[in-house]
């Protein structure tokens, strides 16, 4: 028997696709984003240059809210004891939640006196440490209007100098008398302190702001003492400076005179000098 040679053919297809129809939808695409119109739709668009520019901005008044005004007695700092003696104000209309300058106030207590009296609310409370055993704690009250004795009516109140809206939870307190904590001393040498915080409770403070510092006339602290305020205990980055305007047994009101940047709590004073308070305005 005679063998033929057997070949095996291999077929190798080779498929090339079709893209006449697929560039013809591409071109459709992109006709519309010809040289020409690209040229003309970038030469319609305004230029616009960007250079930086400094604004000065009028530094305005806070919200009537953290407003306080420039007075010595604007800021009372009273123990638990004292705060048990304070009276709220009683308006005239009990409907009215807000009162403001011409409003009338019945008077809880004796207006003879003072003829002015302050109307006052509650802020912030703050707490030293003393000792291991001793713990001084005082809350502050803000001035927020004033308030004069009606002729006629000794019973009576007529507020002026609103600085803010006056509400019922208000306390009335005599404006044109010290309380007994505001003592002076003779002391020597002024102490160091620090920052216990804001009398409203800010984070931060600048120029014309109240704080309240942890060193009082039992400490040596001196009314008009004059502080430089540093962040560290080293005494050498100053941010700002103080004076001391109502002193306590432990603590001290005091305001922010100089400010080179935000002041807050736990920052350190130092004393530099001593300048005389005036009286009440």
């Amino acid at each position: 028997m005679l063998r033929l040679p057997c070949f095996m053919l291999s077929v190798v297809m080779v498929w090339t696709p079709n893209t006449s129809s697929k560039e013809h939808r591409m071109s459709s695409l992109i006709e519309p984003l010809s040289p020409s119109a690209t040229k003309f739709s970038s030469a319609s668009k305004p230029v616009v240059v960007l250079r930086p520019q400094v604004r000065r901005i009028p530094r305005f008044e806070s919200l009537l809210a953290d407003r306080v005004p420039q007075h010595r007695y604007a800021i009372h700092l009273l123990n638990d004891a004292e705060i048990a003696t304070l009276h709220a104000i009683q308006p005239l209309s009990s409907q009215r939640h807000y009162l403001s300058n011409g409003d009338r106030l019945h008077a809880p207590v004796s207006t003879t006196l003072s003829e002015v009296w302050g109307v006052y609310r509650q802020r912030q409370s703050f707490t030293r440490q003393v000792s291991s055993d001793n713990v001084s704690s005082r809350t502050a009250f803000l001035l927020v209007a004033q308030a004069r004795v009606i002729q006629d009516q000794p019973h009576w109140l007529s507020l002026e100098k609103v600085h803010q809206e006056v509400r019922p939870s208000d306390v009335l307190m005599p404006l044109e008398t010290s309380i007994a904590s505001d003592v002076e001393t003779n002391s020597a040498s002024l102490p160091n302190a620090q920052l216990l915080g804001s009398v409203v409770g800010e984070h931060y403070v600048a120029t014309d702001r109240w704080l309240v510092i942890d060193k009082g006339y039992q400490d040596g602290m001196q009314r008009g003492a004059h502080y430089r305020v540093t962040k560290g205990l080293s005494g050498t980055q100053a941010v700002g400076e103080l004076q001391v305007m109502r002193v306590y047994p432990r603590m001290s009101v005091a305001k922010v005179v100089t400010s080179q940047m935000p002041i807050r709590s736990g920052y350190h004073a130092w004393p530099m000098a001593f300048t005389l308070v005036e009286n009440a305005q």
